[in-house]
Formats: C-alpha cells, sequence, structure tokens
C-alpha cells in the first residue's frame, strides 16, 4: 500500500511516543520509506532530533532506503541531513524537489536506483507533399557556430514521451504541425566536455519520422531559437 504508514506495517493499535516522534512518511511500492511532506514549519533542531528518532525506528523496522525530499525553501535542512548520512540524488529544476537519499542496512550493498542518467533528446524528419525534408538554422549554441542546418527539435520535458516531445519541439520551432510516424534511431550522444548544465550525463538522441499536416506548411519560426528555416 503506497501510503502504509510504519504504524500501520507493524499492526500497532496505538503508536507508542517514540513511533508518534517519527517524520510524516509513506512506503512506496519497493517498500521504501519516502518523506516528503509536513516539514514546511519544522525547526532545525527540531527536524534532526526527529530525523534521528526515525532512522533508529525505520532501521529496527528492517527498512533499506529512505528518500528525503525538501523544497529549495528548506535547503537549510541540508546539512542535517548529510551529517546523519544522506547523500543526494536529485534535484528539479523547478526547486519544488531535492532529494536526497541513505540506504540504512550495514549489511548489504546499496540498491538504492541512482538518479537520472540520460538526457533525452528528440528531432523530427518532417516530409513535406514535395518530398523535401524540412530543416532549421539556430541562432545560438555550436550548430549556430557552424552555421549547420539541422532537423528541429530538442530536450523532452519530465514526464513527456518522445512522441509528444518531439511535436512539441517542432511545432514551437517552425509552427508546423506534424503527424508521428515512426521511431527511427537512438544514438547515445556524449557529454561535451566542459559542459556543466548537462551534469556530465549522456544525451539519448532519438530521431523520429512525422509528417506535416498541410502539404506545403506556412512556416513560424521560434524567435529566441530559431534564425531560418527551409
Amino acid at each position: 500500500d503506497m501510503a502504509e504508514t510504519s504504524d500501520h506495517h507493524q499492526g500497532m493499535s496505538k503508536p507508542t511516543e517514540r513511533n508518534a516522534y517519527v517524520l510524516p512518511h509513506r512506503i512506496d511500492s519497493y517498500r521504501s520509506v519516502v518523506v516528503d511532506d509536513a516539514l514546511e514549519d519544522i525547526s532545525p533542531g527540531n527536524f534532526q532530533e526527529r530525523l534521528e528518532t526515525s532512522l533508529d525506528v525505520w532501521r529496527l523496522q528492517g527498512r533499506r532506503g529512505v528518500f528525503l525530499k525538501l523544497a529549495i525553501q528548506q535547503a537549510g535542512l541540508i546539512p542535517i541531513a548529510v551529517r546523519l548520512g544522506f547523500s543526494f540524488h536529485h534535484a528539479s529544476k523547478s526547486g519544488r524537489n531535492l532529494v536526497l537519499t541513505i540506504w540504512l542496512p550495514k549489511d548489504r550493498p546499496n540498491n538504492l536506483p541512482s538518479g537520472p542518467t540520460h538526457f533525452v533528446g528528440v528531432a523530427g524528419v518532417v516530409m513535406r507533399g514535395d518530398g523535401k525534408i524540412l530543416l532549421v538554422q539556430e541562432k545560438s549554441g555550436p550548430s549556430a557556430r557552424s552555421k549547420i542546418w539541422k532537423l528541429p527539435g530538442g530536450l523532452a520535458e519530465p514526464r513527456e514521451s518522445i512522441e509528444e516531445a518531439v511535436l512539441r519541439e517542432v511545432l514551437e520551432e517552425t509552427g508546423v504541425e506534424t503527424k508521428f510516424v515512426a521511431l527511427t534511431s537512438v544514438i547515445n550522444l556524449k557529454p561535451r566536455k566542459g559542459n556543466v548544465a548537462r551534469g556530465g550525463r549522456s544525451d539519448l538522441f532519438c530521431t523520429c519520422l512525422l509528417k506535416s499536416l498541410q502539404a506545403y506548411p506556412t512556416l513560424s519560426l521560434q524567435e529566441n531559437e530559431i534564425k531560418d528555416a527551409k
């Protein structure tokens, strides 16, 4: 049960004082502990005491992994968690989720999944009525400096499918509405040296065959990114 609590799991009808001091949490489908709410008004001192108590209780219960989710406004709690053994897992661009983890068993190797390992890039091969392919020139970046014509595309957003991402990117960059036909290739692009924004992560680059909904579409270029299209 995703909403299962530690007391419920132990079959307790009345929580002990110690268990009542445990941080609010839930148990995910892999039976890891997830702390992700009710921390907005907690003081650093109270947080440390309750986190120490919580870790002791979860160890006694045989829990293994703990995921601690904090908002950027709660960054002051991070040093406390790190001192107690937590390490960074991942953070969202919005700042709503900064996730730290800890592996509790000392006699078993840590098998918690690592944070995100790849970006997903998409590019659309847009076939027009005359059989020609839609190409763009960007205003900035490596392809712009080399004046390269390229396929329209970009990075997938969180929770976006490959199909959704490529249709959106082509529409945003060129104004052309398209229909998804097929995924034609996937290649692994290693991160460029010095690209801090990618955090050393590779790019799974997906090329997709698309069909324009109009035989000869009118182009409407994305002003801040696209210099030209043909």
